[in-house]
């Protein structure tokens, strides 16, 4: 069955109409994509700002446990040095 050219034309437009939509999601699409892109930038940028911090209080975790121990040794060293009590 031949169509004419008028079905021709109004198939023609209604499959460019069709593409125009399919385009305007990939359009849409490749967008939200750059967003997402620039979101997970940021994300892994405040993971490893993150990661520096945790790094700095484990350093302050370990200056503190060794100041303790020290300040521990020192009070020893007093006890020790106090005449005892009797």
């Amino acid at each position: 069955m031949a169509l004419s050219n008028a079905d021709l034309t109004r198939k023609t437009n209604n499959l460019a109409e069709t593409l125009g939509y399919v385009q305007d999601g990939v359009d849409a699409l490749r967008v939200d994509m750059r967003r997402q892109g620039r979101s997970i930038r940021r994300l892994e940028v405040d993971v490893a700002e993150l990661k520096t911090d945790v790094a700095e209080l484990k350093t302050g975790v370990t200056h503190l446990s060794v100041g303790m121990a020290s300040v521990g040794s020192k009070i020893d060293e007093v006890l020790r040095r106090l005449p005892e009590a009797g």
